[in-house]
């Protein structure tokens, strides 16, 4: 499974990319049996709102049902988009964000 956090060099390439429109982020998530889908949605709760406030918004969020490609058996999948590249890691380092990521790490 990939990492949840970007490195420092992904980070930095990311923001090094002329093109300053929106973007979308694909969050792909599997869950332990240990209730943390129930969890995860109380995260997104409050991650949500603070996305809002930084000019993003949820696009979808939905079950992974079936696959063409891949072996990675994901349970949901999630697209949320921001206004720029800034915006996205903006918001990442907010320190609410990260009492947020700290909680979702968990998970």
């Amino acid at each position: 499974m990939s990492s949840f956090l970007p490195s420092p060099e992904a980070s930095q390439q990311f923001m090094n990319n002329a093109d300053k429109g929106p973007v979308v982020m694909l969050n792909l998530l599997k869950f332990k049996s240990d209730g943390s889908e129930e969890a995860y949605g109380k995260y997104t709760h409050g991650v949500g709102k603070i996305v809002a406030s930084y000019g993003g918004r949820v696009v979808y969020v939905g079950r992974a049902a079936e696959f063409m490609v891949g072996s990675e058996e994901w349970e949901v999948v999630a697209f949320v988009q921001y206004p720029t590249r800034k915006a996205l890691m903006d918001l990442r380092w907010r320190a609410s964000t990260n009492q947020l990521v700290s909680r979702r790490l968990a998970l």
